[in-house]
């Protein structure tokens, strides 16, 4: 395996403990001489840890009947690969002291609660199934985008499923997870202004607690910048 870097799927699968004893050999022998992988590494067990965190303060709550309206002809529904992440550093959430010192290094920080200050860009935010609606309000400093995700007839998730939000390249389906999003309140991120420029819509999407990172396929809400 000497210069191939491991799959996503393989190191989450030795994360979990569902990898063969012999590629679990393989997989950390070029662990332990890749530098790349091990910064990979540290990223699926900070998704892991932010989804197991999750599921431990979703609370049961029955599902109501949902209006389920066309998609909107130019926001065609989100049809990705099954169980693949983008392999890019980033935080999904703050489990522990290494998922914060990740955080720092990706640009991507979950959990301010302060209000953006400055806007300099909001969009709404269109349903792809459903008949949600909601906006992104961007702003901040160069380096750094203060972002808040607003929804309105965002259904309760029920139980075990929650929302997601993330940021998306919509010519090429690479997306970026951000985190939780309510559906009852504004939900605030701090996000590198370098990644923002990257991606350039913002996907929310409606995830079972599965145990499974990757995007769910089902998007509710989508905004293009």
């Amino acid at each position: 395996m000497s210069g191939v870097d491991v799959p996503t799927d393989d190191l989450l699968a030795l994360l979990r403990g569902d990898l063969a004893r012999a590629r679990a050999i393989e997989v950390v022998d070029h662990l332990r001489g890749c530098a790349d992988c091990r910064r990979d590494m540290v990223d699926v067990a900070a998704t892991h840890g932010s989804l197991t965190a999750a599921r431990r303060v979703l609370e049961p709550t029955p599902v109501p009947a949902a209006d389920d309206g066309p998609p909107a002809a130019h926001l065609p529904p989100l049809r990705l690969p099954a169980a693949r992440l983008p392999r890019r550093r980033w935080l999904a959430g703050a489990a522990a002291v290494a998922v914060v010192a990740t955080a720092l290094a990706s640009g991507v920080l979950m959990g301010r609660r302060d209000q953006p200050v400055g806007t300099v860009a909001s969009v709404p935010l269109q349903p792809v199934s459903g008949s949600a609606a909601g906006r992104v309000t961007m702003s901040g400093p160069a380096a750094t985008t203060a972002m808040t995700i607003s929804t309105q007839r965002l259904p309760d998730a029920g139980s075990g499923r929650y929302y997601y939000a993330w940021l998306l390249d919509p010519a090429t389906n690479k997306m970026l997870p951000l985190g939780l999003v309510s559906a009852t309140a504004a939900t605030h991120f701090e996000v590198s202004s370098a990644l923002v420029r990257r991606y350039h819509a913002v996907d929310i999407s409606l995830q079972s607690d599965d145990g499974n990172p990757a995007h769910s396929a089902t998007s509710v809400l989508r905004a293009t910048y």
